[in-house]
Parts: structure tokens; C-alpha cells; sequence
């Protein structure tokens, strides 16, 4: 750099346009993929230094992260003046420190608030200074480093969010067609469990083959019932209010139940002893632990060892999203459940909750997880799996603590009061009767149609010898079952009414209904459940006030299709 003032001023005025050049790049991102060695040799050039360093800035530590020009540096200038690092972030320009042995060294640091920052230097022994826009130049690399790495950390995490609602968004689709499928399987098998469980009723031999031959098409009838209760948990959407689980007590039924099915295989629960009350129901709870721990234990096999463990953790928004579901942010309660098996490839991981009905099991049988990502999902909890650091998987599913103990069991329901009047309406032919042939076989007198319109001319007839409870389906052709009970408050606030269906979908008016004290049965249903759930709704007490509904009231609150 030594010669005349005008060839000083050339070959400053090229380090500039390099300089400028390079800060170009770094802003427009045109080499995100060029490495820190290229970057500090690309530096070195523009700025037409011997010795070009880049470090980043940590809890106010620095640290050379590549280097050109020199393969040792010599005492580095903040080893000697502490303050410099903050003196060069905060300074528009960079900042110029002279050598001892001589010429200076140009330096620039830039950080985000909160974020990993950038220092930057160029150092020349026959140069005393910088000239302009030179400073200026390195401050914007600085600044442009910073800005770049905010953006890869930034896309990453966008990366991932993003892949996370397009799986979740596959997941609603799938939903809504199981919704569809539950509630269409919930008509035909209330139909075929109802009647078969009423068959077996009657004076029939139980070594005969009609005995034997119905008992076949009652268990048949009963694995249909539990699939389609998968396919239920799995597509609900709707939030729940569930009553407040302890944990210890559930876990002390499943750690029985594993170690009488799995006797000669090794099973560790390891739980603390304060844990609080989670916010979901008992029984959804022994799904989610029975589902987690059979699929480790098939894939842990006979010798393989099953860990489950529990702990307390808080969720932060950022933490929230490496879970499938719909978990919120605050305190939680993690279960964890390892196995030592051969574990999952990560393409097969990612396929388990895009695809709910895919299985690696080798009879190509059951929906576990999906049931268990629906519950869940349901309670405001999530699930994530990933690779075990020994092998195998580990499954963490989050659920969120309850703000109240839990309340005492309700008592038994009553004997049946006999020749109360219950009018039952559904537009499907076989569940009508069977509903009516197991209610009229209880000792209630029973009246049978199949619609809404129906429903209310009867229920406008039977003025004298009222009915003391009205049962009935919610998706029905023409007016739903939720706008047959609107209009029959209408006439009486306090009627009793009890809905059953296959399924209801996410736009079921759940809290308009909470003023009715409503009960929903779902579909398909045993006869025991069927008398069990309409006894509690006859005694239960009646709302002595008026309820202003919500809606039109024209039927449009559900798809009249079938």
C-alpha cells in the first residue's frame, strides 16, 4: 500500500468496492452456503489485509471460528484492552487498535439481543489506518453476519414448524373421515351388539349351536365396538372437561396388568411421589399408558427391558412445538417410555403420525398411536418419538396438570322406576328397535320414531301422560337432534333429554348444552349402558329455568346427508 497519494487512493478506492461487494453478498444471502474459511479468505481479499480472522461472540466470550493469512496469531488486541469487544459492537464504524511492533488492526463485532454475535477483524502490519469507507464496510459484514445467521436459525425453526402443520393438517383429514366412519360403524353394530346380547337373553341352550354361534357374533360384534371406540378417540376434537387423575393410582393398574401378560419379561417404573393430579380422565389415561407400553414392549420383544418413568416439566411455546397435539405452554407432566428394542428409522418415525393408519407391526393391526395422539390432542397434550441413545425408541407424551383434586366417585344409580315414558327417536331403523326392545324389557313404556318431526307431534300429543325423558340421535336428515331438543325447551324448559351418536363432530354446541346438564351415549352401546345412562338422566334434577339457545335453530348446525 505504500506509492503515491493518487496510487494510494486507487487501491483503496478497489478495497472499497471489494469490500462494499462482499458486504452485498452477505446481505442478499447469494453465499449461505460458503464456509467460514472461504468467507475469512474472502475478507482478507476485499479488504486487501494480510490477515483476516472471524470469531463469534458468546456470554461475552471469544472464540476464532477461522482464520487467513496466519496460521498463529499473535496476542490478540482484546487479550489487552477487555472493553474492546463491547466498544467495537456498540461503535457505528469499526474501530482501529494500533501493534505494538507495528501497523493496526481494524476490528467490528455485531450481536442480536438474546443471540450468539459476530466479531470480525482484518490486520495489516504496514497499515496505520483505515480509510472510508473501509470501517464502515467491515461494520455492515458484521452486522450481515449476524443477520444471516438470525435467518438460518430463523428458516430452520420455520422449517420444522412448517413441517409440522402440513403433518398435523393430514392428520385433521384423517380425522374427519374417521369421524364419518365411527359414527356410520356406531349405528350398524349398536344394532348387531344390541340384538345378539338380546338373543342370548332367551331360553337358548348354552351347549346348543345357536348359543355357540351367537356368542361368535356377540365377540365379533365387540371388537368392532372397540375399534370403532379407536376410531372415535382418534377424531375427537372437541375439548373436554375431564375429572382430575392421580397418576400413582393408574400406574399401579397398568404395572399389574403388564407384568400378568408379559410375566417373564424385565419391566422398570421408576415415579416420583409428587407428582399432581393430571387433567385428563382415568380411563383415557390407562389407554394412553396400555397403547405406549404394549408397542415397547412388542418392539423390546421377550428379553428386551420396558422403562417407563414420570416426571414434572414446564412447557415453553418453543417446547410446544416439538410435540405432535395440541399442548400449551405452563406445567405438565412428561411420561416417558423407553424400550431397548431395534427401534425405527427416522423416514418411518415421521410416517407414523402423517399416516395414522400406518403400522410396523407384522399383523398389520391396530391404532394405538393414532388413539392415543386423539386423546391427547383432545386434552390440550402431545406426543413426540425419537431414538433412544442405546437404540430403541423413546415415546414422551405431555399432559397438563389439573388445577383441582380430584372429586369423590358418584354413587350408584338407582333401581329403575317402572312405567316411566321415554320416547326414543332415531332415523336408524335397527337401533330404534333394538333401543326400544331393551328399554320396553327394562319396564319402561316406550314410543319409537324415526324423526324429529315425528318426535315433536308426539311429544305435543302426550300432553296428558307426558314423557319423562326424550333419547335421542344427533345427526338426523332434515332437524338434528340438537335443534329437536331446542325446540322441545321451547314448549317445556325442564324436559329431560339424552343424546346418542356414533360421533359428534368439533361444531357440537357443547357449551350452549352445559346449561342443560346434557348427557351424551355414544354409539354402539350395550344394554347395560343403554339402561345405565338413561337411568342417570331420569334422575337427574331438572334445570328450572329458561336457556336462550344459541343458532338459528334451522338444522344447519349439521350435514343433513347420510
Amino acid at each position: 500500500m505504500q506509492g503515491s497519494p493518487a496510487g494510494l487512493s486507487s487501491d483503496s478506492d478497489v478495497a472499497s468496492q471489494r469490500a462494499l461487494s462482499l458486504v452485498c453478498r452477505l446481505l442478499n444471502g447469494s453465499d449461505v452456503a460458503v464456509g467460514l474459511d472461504i468467507l475469512a479468505s474472502e475478507l482478507a481479499a476485499a479488504f486487501g489485509a494480510p490477515i483476516a480472522c472471524l470469531a463469534s461472540l458468546d456470554s461475552g466470550n471469544v472464540i476464532v471460528r477461522a482464520r487467513s493469512g496466519a496460521a498463529d496469531l499473535p496476542r490478540l488486541p482484546w487479550d489487552e484492552d477487555p472493553d474492546l469487544t463491547e466498544r467495537a459492537r456498540v461503535s457505528a464504524t469499526g474501530v482501529t487498535v494500533p501493534r505494538p511492533g507495528g501497523g493496526s488492526v481494524l476490528i467490528s463485532a455485531a450481536a442480536a439481543p438474546g443471540e450468539t454475535g459476530w466479531l470480525l477483524w482484518v490486520e495489516d502490519s504496514q497499515r496505520e489506518s483505515w480509510e472510508h469507507p473501509l470501517p464502515s464496510a467491515l461494520a455492515l459484514a458484521a452486522q450481515a453476519l449476524v443477520r444471516r445467521q438470525i435467518s438460518e436459525e430463523a428458516q430452520a425453526r420455520w422449517s420444522t414448524q412448517v413441517d409440522r402443520i402440513a403433518r398435523q393438517q393430514r392428520l385433521e383429514g384423517a380425522a374427519a373421515v374417521a369421524r364419518r366412519l365411527a359414527h356410520d360403524f356406531g349405528n350398524i353394530l349398536t344394532g348387531i351388539l344390541g340384538f345378539s346380547e338380546l338373543s342370548l337373553t332367551q331360553n337358548v341352550s348354552p351347549d346348543s349351536a345357536l348359543h355357540r354361534y351367537l356368542m361368535e357374533v356377540y365377540r365379533g360384534a365387540q371388537a368392532g365396538a372397540s375399534f370403532t371406540h379407536q376410531l372415535r378417540l382418534f377424531s375427537r376434537r372437541h375439548p373436554v372437561t375431564p375429572r382430575p387423575t392421580d397418576l400413582a393410582s393408574v400406574i399401579h393398574d397398568e404395572e399389574t396388568r403388564v407384568r400378568l401378560l408379559w410375566a417373564d419379561s424385565p419391566y422398570r417404573f421408576a415415579l416420583s411421589d409428587d407428582l399432581p393430579p393430571l387433567a385428563i380422565d382415568a380411563d383415557h389415561l390407562r389407554q394412553i399408558l396400555a397403547a405406549l407400553l404394549d408397542n415397547a414392549r412388542e418392539a423390546a420383544g421377550p428379553t428386551g427391558t420396558v422403562q417407563f418413568n414420570a416426571r414434572l416439566t414446564r412447557l415453553t411455546a418453543d417446547d410446544c412445538l416439538d410435540f405432535y397435539g395440541d399442548p400449551r405452554p405452563g406445567e405438565h407432566v412428561e411420561l416417558i417410555v423407553t424400550d431397548d428394542g431395534p427401534g425405527i428409522a427416522a423416514e418411518v418415525r415421521n410416517r407414523l403420525f402423517a399416516e395414522p393408519f400406518l403400522t410396523t407391526k407384522p399383523r398389520r393391526r391396530g391404532l394405538g398411536l393414532a388413539t392415543v395422539y386423539g386423546i391427547l390432542h383432545a386434552h390440550h397434550g402431545g406426543i413426540r418419538l425419537s431414538a433412544g441413545p442405546q437404540g430403541g425408541i423413546w415415546a414422551r407424551a405431555v399432559l397438563p396438570v389439573a388445577c383441582a383434586e380430584a372429586p369423590p366417585s358418584e354413587a350408584e344409580p338407582p333401581a329403575i322406576a317402572p312405567g316411566e315414558k321415554v320416547l326414543v327417536v332415531d332415523d336408524d331403523p335397527r337401533v330404534l328397535q333394538f333401543v326400544a326392545s331393551a328399554l320396553e324389557r327394562a319396564g319402561y313404556r316406550v314410543q319409537a320414531v324415526g324423526s324429529a318431526c315425528e318426535a315433536l307431534d308426539c311429544y305435543e300429543a302426550a300432553s296428558k301422560d307426558p314423557f319423562s325423558l326424550v333419547l335421542s340421535d344427533v345427526l338426523m336428515p332434515e332437524v338434528n337432534g340438537v335443534d329437536l331438543a331446542r325446540r322441545l325447551r321451547g314448549k317445556n324448559p325442564d324436559v329431560r333429554v339424552l343424546f346418542m351418536s356414533g360421533h359428534v363432530g368439533p361444531d357440537f354446541p357443547r357449551q350452549e348444552l352445559e346449561g342443560w346438564q346434557f348427557e351424551l351415549l355414544p354409539k354402539p352401546f350395550r344394554v347395560e349402558g343403554l339402561l345405565k345412562a338413561v337411568r342417570g338422566a331420569l334422575d337427574r334434577n331438572p334445570i328450572r329455568r329458561p336457556v336462550r339457545p344459541s343458532g338459528t335453530g334451522d338444522g344447519s348446525l349439521y350435514s343433513t346427508s347420510r
